[in-house]
């Protein structure tokens, strides 16, 4: 082939260069939204006055209402620029050849990723390692575990970063819930009925050290139905760092009172139990007698009704026998237990119909009792017993399937983009 013909051929390959003149629909749609931004944010700039004080009047007081609807503008200013980039990007890329159109679109890659770098810092807090750093509460916490849990009276302040940060990081377990938008109905009614009750709360689900400010503690002593409950384990100071993340803990000492301390209940409900009977209750009568204050606790299980799991009649009264953890991991417990007389096996964890149950390795039907907790019943002598959290995996072999078919797809347009490649070369030539 002449070799002008060739590279005029090479320069009007079709996939080369796009010979529209206009904008492209994409650019110009960019193009409109960028234009409706910056008309917003001038909307928002004339009126910024009236909105800081709607947003005073909602409650968010002068100062963070004038913070709001600045970091508003902020935002509308950069949403319009880079709807702006975007649109001459795509003009742009409509005018260039494939070569062209490749550097522009690796350009527009780095400003957005440099876009989300620089507001990555206002959205992501690193966690310094201090707020994680094992302390003199940790460690005591730690010998309960995972017999009991923990319970903080005052869920705030350095508090509140603990439950969220530091006890899931050395796995202790609380009653406390700092996060759960949509509550399951069963801890709401369980919660409305008991969750002002603490004496009675924090037994049922298994609560042994108590955190609390010294001033609460104050306060217990002078109740005596309060203080006959609890002994003095720790009393301490928490000294905040400036990120408020970061926790020291300090000695109490006769020039610094203690600020905190950690109670534990005298006589501790114990996470795994064998109760001596069972009872069977519908829901609304077992939470209002879990929440009697003259009702006795843990003396037999309130089962709710199954027509499915039955279990022999037990009408003893009380914990008997003994219960040894041998193995303890997320979603599953091995349970070593003896006792002289059938019993009830009573796991302070919440029910689930995904949990399953073996006895000496056979399945054991689990029930509902005390309206949130595990039951299974125990025969009389030596057993083992493993709880297992076992939900069906139909979701995940979907999810498997699902990444299997875009594996292949890949390398199908992988390989297709490779055969095609030497027979372009050899064209080329």
């Amino acid at each position: 082939m002449n070799k002008k013909l060739k590279n005029a051929a090479a320069t009007n390959a079709p996939g080369d260069r796009a010979p529209a003149n206009r904008w492209p629909p994409p650019a110009v749609a960019a193009a409109v939204g960028a234009a409706l931004l910056a008309l917003a944010a001038l909307g928002l700039a004339v009126a910024r006055g009236d909105a800081v004080a709607a947003r005073a009047a909602a409650g968010w007081g002068e100062t963070y209402g004038a913070i709001i609807v600045r970091r508003q503008l902020v935002a509308l200013w950069h949403g319009a620029g880079l709807l702006a980039l975007g649109a001459l990007a795509l003009f742009g890329a409509a005018r260039l050849g494939a070569t062209g159109r490749r550097r522009l679109l690796w350009g527009l890659a780095l400003v957005v990723t440099l876009d989300a770098l620089a507001l990555a810092r206002h959205y992501i807090v690193t966690l310094p390692a201090a707020a994680l750093a094992e302390n003199d509460v940790i460690r005591l916490l730690k010998k309960d575990m995972p017999h009991q849990r923990v319970a903080v009276a005052q869920p705030d302040g350095f508090y509140n970063t603990w439950l969220t940060y530091l006890f899931p990081y050395h796995e202790i377990k609380t009653v406390n819930i700092t996060q759960m938008p949509r509550m399951p109905e069963d801890y709401r009614r369980f919660l409305t009925a008991l969750g002002n009750q603490p004496l009675r709360f924090w037994p049922l689900a298994a609560v042994g050290p108590v955190l609390a400010p010294a001033r609460l503690w104050d306060a217990w002593r002078r109740d005596p139905a309060l203080a006959r409950n609890f002994d003095l384990l720790l009393a301490y100071n928490a000294a905040p760092d400036d990120s408020g993340l970061a926790v020291r803990v300090l000695p109490a000492a006769p020039g610094a009172p203690a600020g905190h301390v950690v109670l534990r209940f005298k006589n501790p409900a114990p996470r795994f139990a064998l109760l001596a009977g069972w009872r069977e209750l519908s829901d609304d009568a077992a939470l209002a007698e879990l929440a009697r204050p003259d009702a006795p606790m843990l003396e037999q299980a309130l089962a709710a009704p199954d027509p499915v799991a039955s279990w022999p009649a037990l009408n003893g009264t009380g914990q008997v026998g003994q219960v040894v953890v041998r193995d303890y991991r997320m979603g599953r417990v091995v349970l070593k237990t003896q006792s002289d007389a059938p019993a009830v096996l009573r796991a302070a964890d919440r029910y689930d119909p995904d949990w399953r149950a073996t006895l000496d390795g056979r399945p054991a039907p689990i029930r509902r009792v005390d309206f949130l907790f595990q039951g299974v019943f125990v025969p009389a002598g030596e057993h083992e017993i493993a709880l297992e959290y076992a939900p069906p995996r139909g979701s995940l072999r979907v999810q498997a399937a699902g990444f299997a078919l875009f594996g292949i797809g890949l390398l199908g347009v992988a390989w297709s983009s490779l055969r095609r490649r030497p027979a372009t070369e050899s064209a080329a030539a």
